[in-house]
This record gives structure tokens, C-alpha cells and sequence, in this order.
């Protein structure tokens, strides 16, 4: 009879009829709920640090290759979009002057990264300025719309 009455509880336990502390499964509930606005705000996250806009950075300053007065400055041109993208002009800018380049648009897949060599001069500002370092380049571009 005690193991007939045992197992009616353990039987009523599953049903929660038994009293106690609530069964485990309605806990398991709770972290369920709780997943989604976690997988929100990892896709928030994933999307706040930087908008998906095209942009250039900087990746050095050498001397130029026919004038030691001259600088060559490598520049890494990203499209971070899910659209081609066309840079139809870019400026380097420096503490020391700056520098535009409108002649030769260029286009950039979906994704897609491209580095260019840019020969700056003299005329074009204080070289001994220019840095990688508080540098920058400004571009415009357009982004087709698929």
C-alpha cells in the first residue's frame, strides 16, 4: 500500500498535484521566453558598433617612388552594403592639407574591399604632416538599389 501511495504521488508530482517546490519543466520555461530578446539584442549589437556605409581608412604613408618629396599613401577602400557601390570621388585629408581625387570612379561589389595608391606632392600641403594617424579619407560614393 506505501508503494501504491509512493508512486500516486510521484505520479500526481508530474502533474504538480503533490505540493513541493514547482516541477523543473516549468522552469525550463523560463529561459525559453527569455531567448528571444537575447537573440534581439545580439542582432542590435552586431549592428550598432558601425552603420553599413562605404568608407576608406589609411593603411600607410610611404616616400614616393620618383620623388623623394613626394608620398605615396595606401588606402583601403571597404563596402561593407549588400549593393555594388560606386566611389565617384575621395579626398585625403591631413593636418597639413588635403588632397581630392575625382577623375576615376570606381566600383566595389557587395562586400567587397579595394586598396588604391594615392602620389601626394608638395604643392598638395605639409607632407611632414602627413600621417596615418590623424589622417583621414573622405569618400562619396553611391550605392546601387536592387
Amino acid at each position: 500500500m506505501k508503494r501504491l501511495v509512493q508512486g500516486s504521488c510521484l505520479g500526481l508530482a508530474v502533474l504538480g498535484a503533490c505540493g513541493g517546490s514547482p516541477p523543473a519543466p516549468a522552469k525550463a520555461a523560463d529561459p525559453a521566453v527569455a531567448d528571444p530578446p537575447a537573440a534581439d539584442s545580439t542582432a542590435t549589437a552586431a549592428e550598432t558598433p558601425e552603420p553599413a556605409v562605404p568608407r576608406a581608412k589609411i593603411i600607410e604613408v610611404l616616400p614616393g617612388k620618383n620623388s623623394p618629396d613626394d608620398r605615396r599613401v595606401k588606402i583601403s577602400f571597404d563596402n561593407p552594403t549588400g549593393t555594388p557601390c560606386t566611389f565617384t570621388s575621395y579626398t585625403l585629408v591631413w593636418s597639413g592639407g588635403r588632397k581630392t581625387i575625382e577623375e576615376k570612379p570606381f566600383v566595389i561589389p557587395a562586400g567587397g574591399k579595394r586598396e588604391r595608391a594615392l602620389i601626394v606632392h608638395p604643392n598638395d600641403g605639409d607632407l611632414a604632416k602627413l600621417k596615418v594617424e590623424g589622417s583621414e579619407v573622405e569618400v562619396n560614393a553611391g550605392c546601387s538599389k536592387e
